[in-house]
């Protein structure tokens, strides 16, 4: 289940293939791929959900830690 939407059962096969074509959030298979595997300092990570959520869970802290201002607006 994607965001509140199971692409699995849908009836509609074209569905899987819009989300994947429309979403930002896509699997890093190169990153999953070229792990460090002898480097002590690093957990390795042989499950590909697992990875997943803790890359997304690094980019939304790489993201929350990005300077922004906030924007006033007046009438």
């Amino acid at each position: 289940m994607l965001f509140g939407f199971d692409i699995a059962h849908s009836s509609n096969p074209k569905v899987l293939v819009m989300y994947l074509k429309h979403s930002s959030i896509r699997f890093p298979l190169w990153k999953f791929l070229t792990q460090p595997v002898f480097d002590a300092q690093y957990r390795i990570s042989l499950n590909p959900q697992y990875f997943w959520r803790v890359h997304r869970i690094e980019v939304l802290e790489r993201c929350l830690k990005m300077p922004c201002t906030s924007q006033s607006y007046t009438d």
